[in-house]
């Protein structure tokens, strides 16, 4: 059966200018979604088959031009091998930044927005991207908007700015031609991408004509070039996007949460029934400019058992405590317990005031290793300590780092993980930091789930002060807590699996982390969809949060919508590449989870089984640069398993299973 594709050449044959509205109703029915036509007609006109320009009326006609195939070894027409369209060129920038530490934020397709807004630290990089094109014409067109729309954008002194186009000859000569004074005025940098996803920046020096180069390999090596041409064409055909301009509930005047939906194929079948792999995408808001932050109300709860003296841990627990009372202001407020088989609050709960931190700072550095662990009656403590001070408009919140198992007092996880979720209920979230191999992950774990904060796995000690430095700023950018989503299937769909393995509120919707600025939370969900005879509603989404300094919780709902369309249609549709992406990374956090639970039954060629079938999933995954880090820490785990180091390997196994399911990125512990 012929494809989308040659069904559009076939109908304009004979009749040559046609909108995409108007193929879409002659081709399928009348007010028919039309995202697909469009999205080929798009990704034929990158091919030079089409010329798409404004009719007599206005509309934009779709014009036959005559080429058959793309062009091959041509000056004028990119080849398939050379060719990146806009979205791939952000895809690898997207993995770029993220393997330096920036965290971003993407507008895919044509979408409005800025295309790429990467934030580190204190930095803010805005980029605006866009694809190859098919001619020479087309390219400088590229450039010339390109150049506009990021002149547009620069409202931000502190900003920096940057243009994003893939590495050919003609947009480098095009870069090379603009006037050095522009350059140095606008202080525009260039980032050249090529099929690989090597980036390479090019910044203005003083130096006159002169340029600085910046090359910057991707994190792994090179994808081969079958991979390079499978990833283009994954990038430039079909993919449903749908930007929900979702109500909130409440007015406020800060800005909302946006939720991308993405789907694997932009459309279901009309004959068949379909399973249909979601992708929901989060967005927190950007901070507004000199709007305050909530205050802080933190419980520092640390362990200074007698291990805690070895490889100086305890030194270095003291060193990120007192980082942190060095960062909170005046009107925030801190509090410190220790605890080895006793449990001590050695700073009661006290502003941040410059007069009280200077105590503070030497009661820390008094603290020396002692006994045993108590610690669940150390972190009650804490939790004491923040709950008599308990900031109705602020963010309350203990700190919780140990090096051992619970062995004073409650140890029960189930029961420690009880008593936390109703102190989140409260208002009192738990983060935990465990140092080494000897504590207990599923507890120090399931205490932070059932917090609602965080967990760390610090494999060094000398990694304590930059998760404190991590924790702190988050803590600091959190836009909404207590964070739900509703997943409610409509006329007849089925909602089949969550594949973050998310936990579940009593409500039965998902519990999802906060939401912090620069952090975007990616959910995917598979939906099994009946066969449709029209486009209908097939689900909704209700997101919730609260947010501090707001009596009333904050709501969003999205729905998704899909045309149905025949098999043929159906086949020409190519899988979207961050969605498979996305499954692929999911589905190998569960056969991490599978192969810990195996040897936890000391059934180690369970587990060594299990891995070997992540690895055929890996073969069969899209070649990206995320899915290459993926296999190097599959492999990094899987040397631990076949040394003997179990320890190890359940750590590290579980911490990344748990990074995956949150939407954040491994740290290396």
């Amino acid at each position: 059966m012929p494809t989308l594709k040659e069904r559009i050449l076939d109908l304009l044959q004979n009749g040559d200018g046609l909108t995409d509205r108007e193929i879409t109703d002659r081709l399928f029915a009348p007010g028919a979604l039309q995202q697909p036509v469009n999205q080929t007609c798009r990704q034929l006109e990158s091919q030079g088959r089409l010329s798409r320009k404004s009719r007599p009326d206005g509309k934009i006609g779709n014009y036959l031009t005559g080429v058959v195939e793309i062009p091959q070894q041509t000056e004028d027409v990119a080849s398939s091998s050379d060719f990146l369209s806009e979205d791939a060129v952000k895809l690898h920038l997207k993995n770029w930044l993220e393997s330096q530490g920036w965290r971003t934020t993407v507008v895919w397709r044509k979408e409005r927005g800025i295309d790429i807004e990467a934030s580190r630290n204190n930095q803010r990089w805005i980029i605006e991207a866009k694809g190859s094109g098919s001619r020479d014409q087309m390219r400088v067109n590229y450039f010339i908007s390109i150049l506009g729309e990021t002149l547009q954008r620069m409202n931000d002194p502190a900003a920096k700015y940057s243009i994003a186009l893939p590495d050919h000859r003609q947009f480098r000569n095009l870069w090379t031609r603009l006037p050095e004074l522009a350059k140095s005025r606008t202080t525009i940098t260039m980032l050249f991408v090529d099929l690989n996803g090597n980036v390479e920046e090019i910044n203005h020096t003083a130096a006159g004509s002169a340029h600085a180069a910046n090359k910057t390999l991707p994190p792994t090596s090179g994808a081969s070039p079958s991979a390079v041409r499978k990833l283009s064409r994954g990038r430039a055909l079909s993919r449903s996007t749908q930007r929900q301009r979702s109500a909130s509930t409440k007015e406020h005047s800060m800005k909302q949460p946006q939720i991308e939906i993405i789907t694997i194929r932009g459309a279901v079948r009309s004959d068949v029934p379909v399973t249909l792999d979601v992708l929901l995408r989060i967005t927190p808001p950007a901070p507004e400019v000199q709007v305050q932050r909530p205050a802080l109300n933190l419980g520092l709860v640390l362990d200074r058992s007698g291990s805690m003296g070895v490889q100086n841990k305890i030194g270095f627990a003291r060193e990120a405590a007192i980082y942190t009372v060095q960062q909170i202001f005046p009107t925030d407020r801190v509090s410190v317990t220790i605890f080895d088989d006793k449990v001590e609050t050695i700073v009661p709960s006290t502003l941040g005031d410059n007069n009280n931190k200077g105590r503070i700072v030497e009661l820390i550095q008094r603290v020396e290793p002692g006994g045993s662990t108590a610690l669940h009656g150390g972190w009650q403590e804490g939790a004491k300590q923040v709950r008599q001070h308990l900031l109705a408009a602020g963010l309350n919140r203990v700190f919780l780092l140990s090096d051992g198992l619970a062995n004073v007092g409650e140890t029960n996880p189930d029961a420690i993980a009880s008593e936390v979720d109703r102190l989140a209920k409260e208002g009192v979230s738990t983060t935990t930091m465990g140092v080494g191999d000897d504590y207990n992950e599923d507890l120090m774990e399931a205490m932070a789930r059932s917090g609602d904060g965080n967990y760390y796995y610090i494999e060094s000690p000398q990694q304590l002060e930059d998760m404190f430095q991590s924790e702190l700023k988050g803590l600091m950018a959190t836009f909404g807590n207590m964070v739900s989503l509703g997943v409610e299937p409509q006329d007849g769909v089925v909602l089949a699996d969550v594949l973050n393995d998310l936990d579940r509120l009593p409500t039965g919707r998902l519990k999802l982390p906060s939401l912090i600025a620069g952090m975007p939370i990616i959910v995917v969900v598979r939906l099994n969809i009946p066969a449709a005879r029209e486009e209908r509603e097939l689900c909704r989404f209700r997101l919730a949060w609260n947010v501090p300094k707001q009596p009333e919780r904050s709501k969003m709902r999205a729905s998704l919508c899909l045309p149905p369309v025949d098999a043929a249609t159906w086949e020409s549709l190519a899988p979207a590449l961050e969605v498979r992406e996305r499954v692929a990374l999911l589905l190998m956090a569960r056969y991490k989870k599978q192969a810990t639970s195996c040897l936890e039954r000391e059934d180690r060629d369970g587990a060594v089984r299990v891995l070997q079938e992540a690895k055929q999933l890996l073969a069969s995954a899209p070649d990206t640069p995320e899915m290459r880090r993926e296999a190097q820490a599959l492999a990094e785990i899987g040397e631990y398993l076949t040394s003997g180091t179990w320890v190890k390997f359940l750590k590290h196994a579980k911490y990344q299973a748990h990074q995956r399911r949150r939407s954040e990125p491994y740290r290396n512990p």
